[in-house]
């Protein structure tokens, strides 16, 4: 029974934080993240881009409409005549004209439909840019608090050593301990520190991380608030998870949307190739002292026309297999693209496995060194076990639990990047709790 329950205490652990929910620290954290996937210019870019795609899809449809074209000119014109008088005129001229496309092969209708398209392509990009941008935030948080967390663990293993060396110390100039134990004692605070610069160097580095995301280096309180392990969105297995990405990951979309884009880009150069354009005009001209005659005119005219320009060397038919060819090599890799992808979820989902393995097995550990060092203590009052074995006792339940707390971190981490893949992090699947520190580990 007491097994079972260490089991469970283990497993909530790891699927859970260290405290219970703080309301206003945790909705403290969700409106930064808020505000961040709304003001962050990776997103304000996209939003740009996408309104951008807006005037484009308003631009295509523009084709329906007609074109009026005016054009005007004033001069001074001398002529000769041989059989009668020369003139000098001053003319004047003033040319509106209406045109209207009637029909061009579905040039225009493509077109249109490729707009459409790189509007939902631009969509598609802001939103990879906002769901980007939350894993990096969540990423960014949980690597402070990782990395805090190590660094506590590191200084409070290095102050405990650093005890137990005085003690050893005063023993042997007081003639009474072994200068071997000390040495020993002196090799552990060694060790120590060591895993000490490094903790330092991992919080150095997460602190530059934090601050490319949120523009800010961390505060006092930046690590306040805990992501939770994100279990009721996670897919129940990899195969789900990869069926969930080629559904719904945002980048095969856009790598599809772009293949899509490519072939409406073929039909309409195949369609203004092979094919002529017929446009309904109608034309005005009021004219006065042109051509030598001192007068004023006004013709109108309306007509239907056919335009057709072809290359006599048949460029036409290179133009068109040029685009033909863009298109399928798209096709192509847009499949390349889920292939990649898919490679990386499974990764993914196997660094989220293989991290809560960890954390289990590391909580255990702990465990283990805390029932050991509780022996110990009790074996040294006895006389059974030396101060070195306490120490090391010590020393090994620090860093069990430095070692357990930070693979719960990546187990989060690693969880966050699933979701990712599959387009399936959102903010309102976020939830954090109050976070009090690290545990007492030596009692």
């Amino acid at each position: 029974m007491k097994t079972k329950s260490a089991k469970l205490l283990i497993a909530a652990a790891v699927f859970a934080s260290v405290s219970w929910p703080g309301a206003a620290s945790a909705q403290d954290f969700k409106d930064q993240l808020a505000t961040l996937l709304q003001k962050h210019n990776l997103v304000e870019v996209a939003g740009l881009d996408l309104q951008a795609a807006d005037e484009r899809v308003r631009e295509a449809w523009g084709a329906y409409f007609p074109t009026l074209n005016v054009n005007a000119f004033v001069g001074r014109q001398g002529k000769s005549n041989n059989q009668a008088d020369s003139t000098q005129l001053n003319p004047r001229q003033a040319t509106i004209t209406l045109t209207q496309k009637i029909y061009d092969f579905g040039a225009t209708d493509a077109n249109i439909e490729r707009s459409k398209l790189e509007r939902r392509s631009a969509e598609t990009f802001q939103k990879i840019a906002v769901q980007d941008l939350l894993l990096q935030a969540l990423t960014a948080q949980l690597n402070i608090i990782r990395a805090t967390e190590l660094v506590d663990y590191a200084r409070r293993s290095e102050q405990n050593i650093l005890k137990q060396q005085t003690v050893e110390k005063d023993r042997v100039d007081a003639g009474g301990g072994q200068v071997t134990d000390l040495l020993q004692v002196q090799s552990q605070l060694a060790g120590a520190r060591t895993r000490l610069v490094a903790a330092e160097g991992q919080l150095q580095l997460a602190r530059n991380f934090y601050k490319r995301v949120f523009g800010t280096f961390p505060g006092p309180s930046a690590g306040k608030d805990v992501p939770l392990v994100p279990t009721t969105v996670l897919p129940a297995s990899v195969d789900d998870a990869v069926e969930m990405t080629q559904a719904g990951n945002l980048r095969v979309k856009a790598a599809r949307l772009g293949a899509d884009v490519l072939k409406k880009t073929a039909e309409a150069t195949r369609a203004s190739s092979y094919y002529p354009t017929f446009n309904a005009i109608g034309e005005i001209i009021s004219k006065h002292g042109v051509d030598g005659v001192d007068g004023h005119e006004t013709e109108a005219i309306a007509k239907v026309e056919l335009n057709f320009p072809f290359n006599m060397g048949w460029t036409a038919r290179n133009t068109v297999r040029a685009a033909e060819l863009t298109e399928e090599a798209a096709f192509r890799r847009s499949n390349q693209v889920f292939t990649e992808i898919e490679e990386q979820v499974r990764n993914a989902w196997q660094n989220f496995r293989t991290a809560r393995s960890n954390a289990l097995l590391l909580n255990q550990q702990a465990e283990l060194a805390s029932e050991f060092l509780k022996l110990a203590r009790e074996e040294r009052k006895l006389g059974k076990r030396s101060l070195i074995d306490v120490l090391a006792g010590e020393t090994g339940l620090l860093n069990a639990q430095a070692d357990a707390t930070a693979a719960k971190r990546d187990v989060a981490i690693n969880a966050f990047t699933v979701l990712s893949f599959i387009s399936n992090l959102s903010l309102a699947d976020v939830e954090v709790v109050a976070y009090t520190g690290p545990a007492s580990s030596l009692r």
